[in-house]
């Protein structure tokens, strides 16, 4: 998967050609599954040369026929591993530790819900002794044809909350994003609009720096695809 986020605003106009023309956060990730229901995946970012390292396992899956929805687990363990001067990479507080369950409903054919609460812990690398981030993310996905969907996230923040800062931008919303997916043979294209230039796990639990209600939203997108073996 390659994930991109534009740093400038929607609203900055044609002079940055409605942020297009500045500067970006890219995540790069490549994952495998191991099993049917075990999924690894590596990543890595350059806010804050952010590396990712996630699994994910199915619990059970309501295609099965036997439960009402799915659920899986989801552990991420993040390393800033930006060089500070007369800092080690490696001292505790570049370390962030996340955890999710996912619980997942199909509506019909075409939509799907996800209720996501999660933790992490450790979540400003800046500041020692804070509270652990508790969220619990709300997605929705509808699909229209064989090819589009609409899709849309929120992250809402509900313990712990602290305003910080991210690639120079100030953190003080919920990450929210949406848009529309674009399903091909073998790839899958997603353009969104979002609050947040965070695209890691650690990054997006703490939020944005975008207020919605002001109008202010940023383009991105996220190409995936899928190899069998």
């Amino acid at each position: 998967m390659i994930s991109h986020r534009f740093n400038p605003k929607l609203s900055s106009g044609y002079d940055s050609f409605f942020g297009l023309d500045g500067s970006g956060i890219i995540f790069l990730n490549f994952g495998y599954a191991a099993t049917d229901r075990l999924f690894v995946n590596l990543g890595r970012s350059n806010a804050q040369d952010d590396v990712e390292l996630e699994a994910k396992y199915l619990v059970f899956d309501e295609r099965q026929g036997q439960y009402p929805l799915s659920a899986s687990l989801h552990s991420s363990l993040n390393w800033i591993s930006e060089k500070i001067s007369g800092e080690s990479r490696l001292r505790g507080a570049t370390l962030k530790l996340s955890f999710q369950v996912v619980l997942s409903k199909a509506l019909g054919r075409h939509g799907g819900v996800a209720v996501v609460p999660g933790i992490l812990f450790n979540p400003d690398p800046a500041m020692s002794g804070e509270s652990p981030f508790v969220t619990v993310g709300l997605g929705a996905r509808y699909r229209i044809g064989e090819r589009f969907s609409i899709i849309g996230e929120w992250v809402p923040i509900v313990s712990g909350f602290q305003r910080s800062s991210l690639f120079g931008n100030d953190i003080r919303f919920d990450s929210w994003a949406g848009g529309i997916e674009i399903a091909t043979t073998g790839h899958v294209f997603q353009i969104v609009g979002s609050n947040t230039v965070g695209l890691a796990t650690d990054q997006y639990f703490r939020g944005g720096d975008l207020d919605i209600t002001d109008g202010q939203v940023r383009l991105g997108f996220n190409i995936f695809r899928v190899l069998r073996f």
